[in-house]
């Protein structure tokens, strides 16, 4: 019976392992291509004393 503990223990430390590094590289590669491609996002396109409510109104630029 102790075995059976032992074995699933390194079986969810593996998985486990799996699942954070899944979510690291995901986030990696994220930051990457948002530092490559080097765009505004939607937050820092258009910058009004009104914050988001004027947003509409800088569509062009």
């Amino acid at each position: 019976m102790a075995e059976l503990g032992w074995i699933g223990l390194r079986v969810v430390s593996v998985l486990g392992l799996l699942v954070l590094s899944a979510a690291l590289l995901t986030w990696v590669e994220r930051r990457l291509l948002g530092l490559w491609q080097d765009r505004y996002g939607p937050n820092r396109h258009c910058v009004s004393p009104f914050g988001r409510l004027l947003a509409q109104d800088c569509d062009n630029g």
